[in-house]
């Protein structure tokens, strides 16, 4: 039998790693469910199939914010491109994996469903906004261009709802912006476009990648303030993928710690940063103190 909690009122199931001492909290109705998740992939040099996440699960409500936290090559990012559906080539899930959102297996979508599900009603933004932006066309265009495929708008009506959106996500002068290339802006406000590229379908879940790493300090409050306005506002699901435990104790939450594909530890935001349980945690965040967690400690109610 698996050891269980009780809460309020409940008997649940423990978490695949959370340990004893952390509340657990699953949504009474998930959004996203994933349930052992385990991606393997060829390795020459292994002379077979090597396991790059192992046994993941986790559940996640609509409105909730939920943060994966590790080092690089932990599995957090495999673990999202496998609810995305956008593994590498030679790199699959295995037999006894499952992944469903709002009821439907993800798993199972053939790629013509998944272009009806992906950047509708799943959106992602990644770490190099610059890697995904057309750098001969204006941003305003190339958001302009997604309202018309996606959202299925007129011309003028994709103009303007693309300045709106503009307007939403803090740019300021929208119009300006809208006629700019990607090199003629910041990283900052590269971010914020592919936010608002995000955001465009009204996406039920929004899984933010690694998406401030490559921003200074003040810049990535700034998107990250950002990413729990719109949260709030919209509605939406939040996943916040990082390695670094002060960013998603800023917006999160629960949070999931993965080590070499694995979950290590995983509960409440607050509780895991309160009394860690796992030597790997405790290490995260000896190592990224300095960048804020005993100030958001304190600060936190």
């Amino acid at each position: 039998m698996p050891e269980t909690t009780t809460l309020s009122g409940a008997a649940l199931p423990t978490a695949a790693g959370a340990p004893a001492g952390h509340t657990v909290v699953e949504p009474a109705v998930p959004l996203l469910s994933v349930d052992h998740l385990t991606v393997t992939a060829f390795s020459p040099d292994h002379d077979g199939e090597v396991t790059l996440v192992d046994d993941v699960s986790f559940h996640l409500g609509r409105g909730e914010t939920f943060g994966i936290v590790g080092e690089s090559g932990s599995g957090k990012s495999m673990t999202c491109r496998s609810v995305l559906g956008i593994l590498p080539a030679g790199v699959h899930t295995a037999p006894g994996s499952a992944v469903s959102f709002d009821g439907t297996d993800l798993l199972g979508l053939s790629d013509k469903q998944w272009m009806s599900l992906r950047g509708t009603r799943i959106a992602a933004v990644f770490q190099d906004p610059g890697s995904y932006l057309n750098p001969s066309m204006t941003v305003g265009a190339q958001l302009v261009e997604v309202l018309r495929i996606k959202g299925g708008l007129k011309r003028r009506q994709a103009r303007e709802r693309a300045l709106e959106l503009f307007g939403d996500i803090g740019l300021r002068n929208p119009t300006a912006v809208f006629r700019q290339y990607p090199f003629e802006l910041s990283g900052g406000m590269l971010q914020r476009v592919l936010i608002a590229i995000a955001i465009s379908g009204d996406p039920d879940l929004l899984i933010a990648d690694e998406a401030t790493t490559a921003l200074d300090v003040t810049v990535q409050a700034e998107v990250l303030d950002l990413l729990a306005e719109l949260q709030e506002r919209t509605g939406l699901a939040l996943v916040v993928v990082s390695h670094d435990l002060a960013v998603v104790a800023q917006v999160c939450e629960r949070v999931m710690v993965m080590q070499s594909g694995v979950v290590v530890e995983s509960g409440p935001t607050k509780e895991v940063l309160h009394d860690p349980q796992h030597s790997y945690t405790r290490e995260l965040m000896r190592a990224h103190a300095e960048y804020g967690l005993e100030r958001w400690d304190e600060e936190r109610p």
